[in-house]
């Protein structure tokens, strides 16, 4: 699974949270996006931290 498809999943189901929680976890979400200099097309379990 590459890292964009887990990050899709995962705001998939902010919806599930309070709006406050989801709108911090949305903002955090797309700080990381323009910020993850890697791509996204890296398949998760090929990352070592």
């Amino acid at each position: 699974m590459s890292l964009e498809k887990l990050l899709k999943l995962y705001a998939g189901r902010l919806s599930q949270y309070e709006f406050k929680t989801a709108a911090t976890r949305r903002s955090i979400l797309g700080i990381f996006k323009n910020t993850w200099r890697h791509g996204l097309a890296v398949p998760v379990c090929e990352m070592d931290g």
